[in-house]
């Protein structure tokens, strides 16, 4: 179990980097993950749930550490019921998620020996196991499949390892709201690196709210702003990064806070990737897109109406 002083004091640098903007609005938490009582957890739907398998946050809603886990545990929440719907009917249910609030349900939580906030325990044949380590959507799917062991991924088809690999999906869904924003990830990050284009990428993490705020900023940046067509980009791919799905490729590059922009030069291998610290402003990035490519500050006048 997590034990107090240590572990509290551990979680707090492992989510040091993460901003008060990242906490659910009063009452999100509890509409967007089942919860469950006492008396719920005595059960029987619940007992056999522990029995298939089931993962429970335990937490307490005045812990700062509870309140970063909540968007994260509310994705990964989300993740497994999709999953679940999506799923067929010759493999085993996927496991469920739901929290339990420890300031309610006193008697539950000391009966569990929960002694730090947040624990999250995965339970299967009611043998409960401790999740330990950096709280991230994709670290909690690895470890959920871990331990449920008898369940298979499906077989993907031919059709859907070409879409795995199209390299040109917007990033948010739509082209709309994308604009030329690509999304990347850890499988197609390797194909983007073109010697005759470079990358222009937004790391950002999906509960983050400045992240939330600056997409359509970038998005407008890489159609070239106010200037439009007239902006020849020779190639630039504006990308776009989760970090909650992409974990691996966001530790490669050393992300420590969110949004994080870089660019790396196409013509240049193993390159370290230059840092945008500028302004949240469509204009200032084509700008200092453009200063890389043609090595000189963009004149004011460029940006001037005709």
């Amino acid at each position: 179990m997590a034990a107090g002083g240590e572990n509290i004091a551990s979680a707090r640098r492992l989510f040091s980097s993460r901003g008060k903007d990242s906490r659910l609005p009063k009452g999100g938490f509890e509409g967007a993950v089942t919860h469950i009582n006492t008396n719920e957890w005595k059960g029987e739907e619940n007992k056999r749930s522990r029995e298939d398998g089931a993962m429970i946050m335990f937490y307490a809603p005045w812990c700062e550490m509870s309140k970063l886990s909540q968007p994260i545990y509310s994705a990964f929440a989300d993740e497994l019921l999709k999953k679940n719907q999506q799923q067929t009917e010759i493999l085993s249910p996927l496991p469920s998620a739901i929290a339990v609030n420890c300031e309610l349900e006193k008697a539950l939580c000391q009966e569990e020996a929960i002694d730090g906030y947040p624990t999250f325990m995965f339970y299967k044949n009611k043998i409960g196991i401790e999740f330990e380590g950096r709280v991230t959507v994709t670290r909690l799917s690895k470890f959920v499949a871990s331990k449920m062991g008898s369940t298979k991924p499906k077989e993907k088809s031919s059709n859907e390892d070409v879409t795995s690999m199209n390299l040109n999906l917007p990033a948010w869904g739509t082209k709309e709201n994308s604009g030329k924003v690509v999304k990347i990830t850890n499988d197609n990050f390797g194909s983007r690196r073109d010697p005759r284009s470079s990358l222009f990428l937004m790391f950002y993490a999906p509960w983050c709210t400045h992240c939330t705020e600056v997409k359509a900023t970038f998005s407008l940046a890489s159609t070239g702003g106010n200037a439009g067509k007239d902006v020849d980009f020779k190639g630039t791919v504006f990308g776009a990064v989760d970090c909650d799905m992409e974990e691996q490729l966001c530790q490669d590059f050393n992300i420590q806070k969110f949004p994080t922009f870089a660019y790396m030069p196409g013509n240049v291998k193993d390159v370290v990737p230059d840092e945008y610290d500028g302004e949240r402003d469509a204009e200032e990035m084509v700008d200092f897109v453009l200063s890389k490519l043609i090595g000189a500050n963009v004149p004011d006048s460029f940006f001037e109406e005709a």
